[in-house]
């Protein structure tokens, strides 16, 4: 088996690339997930747009610079206006019991000439809190699973039905949903989310 760089030598020849992320529990998961010498840029905030999730992903990739890897998280609900702004909509999640929701998980992999995104979904439905309280997932329970994120990170388990594990893997196998050029990346002049 081709390790992580051999892989990505086939899109970015020997550069050496860095997660750019405030969160060290991120970069274990993508250790974990296949990942053993990618390296942390730790501390630097990037300012996010208000957009969809795709160009959200492609302009904070292009504001992390070369050799950078950035991640989004983004949580619909059916009929809910929440997406790329569920870190502000959390408190809601209880009133929406029942709901059909979908995590997703998107990467920006930026090479100094283009990004190349790569995707990870986990479909699931909006329950009742249950198990250890981070972000969503005590409300949402995976399809397949008869348990929350939130008990089955407890049990162990969270793996199995992880988004950020369904988009490493695709960055991995090489399989992006989008590339875009760099040059055709235009400079945001809409808003940006909430502080």
């Amino acid at each position: 088996m081709r390790t992580f760089y051999q892989r990505l030598d086939e899109i970015f020849g020997n550069r050496q690339l860095k997660l750019v992320t405030s969160n060290v529990n991120k970069l274990r998961e993508f250790q974990r997930f296949g990942i053993p010498n990618i390296s942390i840029e730790k501390g630097r905030d990037l300012q996010e747009i208000n957009a969809d999730p795709i160009n959200v992903i492609i302009h904070k990739a292009k504001d992390a610079g070369p050799d950078r890897i950035v991640e989004d998280t983004s949580f619909h609900v059916e009929g809910e206006d929440v997406g790329v702004n569920i870190r502000w909509l959390l408190d809601k999640l209880g009133t929406l019991i029942g709901k059909k929701a979908s995590w997703m998980v998107l990467l920006g992999l930026n090479d100094g000439h283009q990004i190349r995104v790569f995707e990870g979904i986990i479909k699931g439905v909006i329950t009742e809190p249950s198990g250890k309280e981070f972000g969503f997932d005590p409300f949402f329970k995976p399809d397949g699973s008869n348990n929350t994120l939130g008990e089955l990170e407890e049990m162990g388990e969270k793996d199995l039905f992880s988004a950020r594990k369904k988009a490493v893997e695709n960055l991995l196998r090489n399989k992006p949903i989008t590339i875009k050029s760099l040059t055709n990346v235009s400079q945001w002049s809409g808003e940006y989310q909430h502080d």
